[in-house]
């Protein structure tokens, strides 16, 4: 067969593909279905495991965790299209949603009381289990819809597209779970908001080549 003919050949079999919408446009798209669902969801969620929403009381941690959703979010979509991106930037900017645990983590030192005798009159109450059931509910949400997304395109760089979506995930969630949480103390949030949530990265870190496995 001639080179022509097979060139006709498979130009009648091939199907059309649709071009692949901008990253910030999908981020958009990310964002709105997000906070759709969470909107759905918060009925339900806010009676079984929470309590009425309320403003949150710190405002750094708020904007951090907010930057974090929005750089982290917007970032998993470009790496999921052929841009270049500088390797320095790419780990560099995920220092943000770090900053936010580690200010936390210094936050807890001080405390008026001991962290130890902090830490038992915690436990000897009622464990806020609530706070980790918010937690997971508002980061399977925006995980699930972003990954769906991901995978109609090709991501080169699977282990860090994957932190990327994981990290905003839960950036959401941390913002949902702290202002639905009546406990603002430092050693609250980390014992009942960030501990919980470190199995999350480290697994979506491991399993990120088989997640974009299908991916196109």
């Amino acid at each position: 067969m001639k080179t022509e003919k097979l060139i006709d050949l498979l130009a009648r079999d091939g199907k059309p593909v649709k071009p692949m919408q901008h990253p910030p446009v999908r981020f958009a798209i990310w964002l709105l279905l997000t906070s759709a669902l969470i909107l759905f969801t918060y009925p339900a969620v806010s009676y079984f495991f929470g309590h009425p929403f309320q403003l949150n009381r710190d405002l750094t941690g708020f904007f951090l965790l907010f930057a974090t959703t929005l750089i982290l979010g917007f970032l998993a979509f470009v790496l999921n299209s052929p841009v270049l991106m500088n390797p320095i930037l790419k780990y560099l900017i995920s220092a943000v949603f770090f900053i936010w645990i580690a200010r936390t983590i210094v936050m807890v030192f001080f405390l008026e009381e001991s962290v130890f005798e902090h830490l038992m009159h915690m436990y000897s109450g009622h464990p806020h289990t609530g706070c980790m059931a918010n937690t997971y509910i508002y980061f399977i949400i925006p995980f699930f819809i972003i990954i769906l997304m991901l995978r109609t395109g090709y991501t080169l760089d699977k282990h860090l597209a994957g932190f990327y979506a994981v990290t905003a995930s839960l950036s959401i969630a941390e913002l949902m779970t702290s202002a639905m949480c009546p406990h603002a103390e430092p050693l609250h949030t980390l014992v009942w908001h960030i501990v919980p949530i470190i199995p999350l990265p480290i697994a979506v870190w491991i399993l990120s080549e088989k997640i974009f496995t299908n991916a196109k």
